[in-house]
């Protein structure tokens, strides 16, 4: 026997309140129908926003690296910038991260009017010469994501988590997916992330950001020794289970060695995204890691 709309929806409800749960089960499709009542509307209107629906659609996100700002003899121009794109595209690229201030201790930091001198003369072109792949701006400064999506940026990569410019929580008029990355040491690893990264979904979600538009990245290279990275590494399937949104997180290893090392267990952990250099070697990774033996 098939159940109508209003039957179903009724009987989810029932085996809720069996389990003394609330809220677990609806119906977001009912084969092609179109249905609304003062109850229940079909297809849900929040289909879009579920995680198991979004989850699927992230894929590893190799990296463009960061480009200086067009000059006479630059190693990038406004031409090789999109050449350099579209191989990385050819290669197996989905999201292209662009970014110039650098985390590294003891560097010297960019100032706002260089860091947009910088960006958006890398974004424009992209754009300009018909490339659709989505694009990251990796900044920790309110400013220039609000400049760079209007450029043409898809997703706020801060790896501040939103900490070091007051304003960023107001990016979230932009209604774009932002990652929020663990920056430090906390007292124990891995579950010390945990809590963290917590707070700063938490401060995302009262800024007004959905929790379907954030992506977490456990920190990997940021402010943490070798030693730290590697607990952390050896932990992230704990990290992941802690907190359930999509994962990320950037390959701070080097040599090719080095990389697929870190890049394979973490895909294992169920990473959700990849950002490397890297491309056609670390996608094999991910393929052989993702889709042939952990994503079955």
């Amino acid at each position: 026997m098939t159940l109508s709309p209003d039957d179903l929806l009724k009987t989810l409800k029932d085996i809720e309140s069996l389990l003394g749960r609330s809220k677990i089960l609806d119906i977001l499709l009912y084969d092609n129908l179109v249905y609304e009542t003062l109850h229940l509307t079909i297809p849900h209107p929040k289909l879009l926003e579920a995680e198991f629906v979004l989850r699927p659609l992230c894929e590893y996100v190799p990296s463009l690296p960061p480009f200086p700002p067009p000059q006479p003899n630059s190693q990038h121009t406004r031409n090789n910038i999109v050449s350099t794109a579209q191989e990385l595209i050819a290669l197996g690229d989905d999201i292209l991260d662009v970014g110039r201030c650098s985390t590294r201790p003891g560097t010297a930091q960019v100032s706002l009017e260089g860091e947009l001198a910088r960006v958006i003369p890398a974004i424009t072109p992209l754009r300009e010469a018909g490339i659709n792949t989505l694009i990251s701006i990796d900044t920790n400064r309110s400013a220039v994501a609000k400049a760079t999506i209007s450029a043409g940026a898809d997703l706020i990569n801060d790896v501040s988590a939103g900490t070091l410019d007051k304003d960023m929580p107001k990016t979230a008029s932009l209604a774009v997916p932002i990652c929020r990355m663990h920056m430090g040491v906390p007292k124990v690893l891995p579950a010390g992330v945990i809590p963290e990264l917590e707070d700063r979904v938490r401060a995302a979600g009262e800024a007004g950001v959905p929790r379907w538009n954030i992506l977490l990245n456990p920190g990997l290279g940021l402010a943490k020794d070798l030693q730290q990275n590697l607990e952390l590494l050896r932990g992230f399937a704990e990290v992941t289970g802690g907190i359930g949104l999509s994962w990320g997180f950037v390959d701070k290893a080097t040599g090719v060695e080095g990389s697929t090392g870190v890049v394979a267990p973490y895909v294992a952990s169920r990473a959700d995204m990849v950002k490397v250099h890297d491309v056609a070697r670390m996608k094999k990774v991910v393929d052989i890691e993702g889709e042939a033996i952990w994503r079955q």
